[in-house]
């Protein structure tokens, strides 16, 4: 017991002591989460277009890389990811329907993260956000997997903008709980 306690206080220790990033970080991802919601196609394209151009860069740099050191493995990995990026480019629809196994993991392994770091924070003042958003994030990510036909683009970023939104405004409320508990009495 005495072990859990250390890490909270250690935790809200470096909660406070950067306290102005992780309010920025809260509200830049209640800003994510609002725009994936809102426009949910719309941000799942967009995150297959930014990882086709990184592949197909990355991709074009190992290829050439691999020509140069002679390596057969670093070329064949460049047109591996030339060819996936290309695929995602240019089919960016079927791209985005693979990326809703990526981000069902993502969403899977972010909840059991959250909830996590929500019972080493569970002495402080409203743990229970994180506790929720962890348990939502699973949840989603297992709705993901099941699949809803036709509509898993759109659930993507439905998904992704409610655990980007819960996330965000849970450190918002966790750091600022913080900061409220640890205030000299007559000082509010």
């Amino acid at each position: 017991m005495d072990v859990e306690r250390d890490m909270t206080i250690t935790s809200e220790h470096v909660i406070r002591r950067n306290r102005g990033w992780y309010t920025a970080q809260g509200l830049l991802f209640v800003l994510a989460g609002l725009v994936a919601f809102f426009l949910p196609v719309m941000t799942v394209l967009t995150v297959d277009i930014i990882l086709a151009g990184l592949l197909l860069v990355s991709g074009a740099y190992q290829i050439y890389q691999g020509i140069t050191d002679r390596s057969g493995w670093l070329v064949l990995s460049g047109l591996l990811s030339v060819i996936i990026g290309g695929i995602l480019l240019f089919m960016p629809m079927a791209g985005a329907v693979a990326l809703a196994t990526l981000v069902a993991f993502f969403l899977f392994v972010e909840g059991v993260i959250e909830i996590m770091l929500a019972l080493q924070l569970r002495f402080s003042r409203r743990w229970g956000w994180l506790l929720a958003a962890g348990m939502l994030s699973v949840i989603l990510s297992i709705v993901l997997l099941v699949g809803w036909p036709g509509q898993t683009v759109a659930l993507v970023g439905i998904f992704l903008g409610v655990n980007f939104l819960l996330y965000g405004i849970s450190i918002l409320v966790i750091t600022s709980s913080i900061g409220d508990a640890h205030r000299p009495e007559g000082s509010r």
